[in-house]
């Protein structure tokens, strides 16, 4: 999970059920970071934020982090809810990547658990999961 995901985690446990608000403070919150000096410069949109909520409330993956009800197609129309293991990841007890694994394309690189591609810090290092 990166930390725009758990953003929104984050936000959905404030904002639940309505998406638009969801997407939208997590975007200003990204804004407010870099103007503080806190922030990158790897700013995003909401249609990317809302492509990443769907893929957080995905009903196949094992351990979903969000129950996604509503068309799923446009966020003005899907609402959003935390599971309870999505409560235990923004608590920092239970990894999203442990439970589902992850299968994504990041800056034209296949992330795949499936294929050993994944690699996280551990400890100071890396370590291939």
């Amino acid at each position: 999970m990166n930390a725009k995901e758990l953003t929104l985690l984050r936000q959905v446990r404030v904002r639940a059920p309505r998406v638009p608000h969801v997407i939208g403070d997590a975007l200003a919150s990204e804004y407010e970071a870099v103007l503080a000096g806190t922030g990158g410069l790897d700013h995003v949109g909401d249609t990317w934020l809302f492509s990443r909520l769907l893929r957080l409330g995905d009903p196949m993956l094992p351990e979903p982090a969000l129950t996604l009800t509503g068309s799923r197609t446009a966020y003005r129309d899907t609402e959003a809810r935390l599971t309870p293991f999505g409560d235990r990841i923004i608590e920092g007890t239970a990894n999203f990547l442990d439970a589902n694994g992850i299968d994504d394309w990041v800056a034209g690189v296949h992330l795949s658990s499936a294929a050993g591609r994944v690699w996280v810090h551990d400890r100071g290092g890396l370590t291939r999961r």
